[in-house]
């Protein structure tokens, strides 16, 4: 199965706030960092 760049990054953020510690959050910024893309592509 073949995903779009967008879901593939969609799945990355996913599974990264999966692996948190429970009750901690993370936001736009942070995620975009950690994907190395902007935080305007990552909010569409």
């Amino acid at each position: 199965m073949k995903f779009s760049v967008g879901v593939e990054y969609a799945i990355h953020c996913l599974l990264y706030m999966v692996n948190l510690e429970e009750g901690k959050s993370v936001g736009i910024k942070d995620l975009a960092a950690f994907q190395g893309i902007s935080e305007t592509y990552l909010s569409k």
